[in-house]
C-alpha cells in the first residue's frame, strides 16, 4: 500500500520537471511532482481510457492528452512552459518510434502510473489525522512505484542511470 502526501498545487508554476523518469535516451515520460497532483477521479478517467481496446488506448497515449496529464497539463492548468511542451512532444515522438510491442508496454506503464496515483490518494485519505506525519513516506513509495512502472521503457530492461535531481527529499 502507498504511503505519501498530496501537495497544494495552487502555487506551482509549470516551468520544468523537478523529478522525472528518463530512459537511456534522456526522454522524460512524466513529472513526478505533477503526477502526484493529478486528482484521483482524473486518474481513474485516464486509467479507463488506457484499459480500453489497444486500438483506442494507443492513440490516446501517442496523440491524445494522457502524456500531457503526466506532466501536469490539463484544461484547467496554467499554460505550460516551452520546456514542458517540448518534453511532452519528445516523449510522444519517442514512443511513436517504438516497435508495437514496446508501444503496448508504454500503455501499460501509463496504466500503472494512474493506478498508483489512485492508490496514492487512497493512502492519503486513509492517513486521516496523521496525514502530516505520513505524507513523506506515502509520496516516496508512490514515486518509487511510478519509476518502477517506467523501467519497462528502458532499453533491454536496464534502468536509466540515477540523476541528482531524481532524489526524493
Amino acid at each position: 500500500m502507498l504511503n505519501a502526501d498530496l501537495s497544494d498545487s495552487s502555487e506551482r508554476t509549470l516551468s520544468a520537471p523537478l523529478m522525472s523518469s528518463l530512459d537511456e535516451t534522456g526522454v522524460l515520460f512524466y513529472d513526478t511532482d505533477a503526477v502526484t497532483m493529478i486528482p484521483s477521479q482524473v486518474a481513474a478517467g485516464y486509467l479507463t481510457l488506457l484499459t480500453a481496446d489497444i486500438s483506442l488506448s494507443l492513440p490516446a497515449l501517442l496523440d491524445g492528452n494522457v502524456v500531457d496529464a503526466a506532466f501536469g497539463i490539463s484544461s484547467q492548468s496554467i499554460p505550460a512552459s516551452v520546456t514542458i511542451r517540448n518534453n511532452i512532444a519528445e516523449a510522444k515522438k519517442h514512443m511513436k518510434g517504438l516497435p508495437k510491442e514496446r508501444q503496448r508496454q508504454a500503455v501499460s506503464a501509463y496504466q500503472k502510473l494512474f493506478q498508483i496515483i489512485i492508490k496514492y490518494h487512497e493512502a492519503m485519505a486513509d492517513a486521516g489525522l496523521v496525514r502530516c506525519c505520513k505524507e513523506g513516506e506515502i509520496r516516496r513509495v508512490a514515486v518509487m512505484e511510478v519509476k518502477r512502472a517506467f523501467l519497462v521503457l528502458a532499453e533491454e530492461g536496464v534502468p536509466p542511470p540515477p540523476r541528482d535531481d531524481d532524489s526524493v527529499e
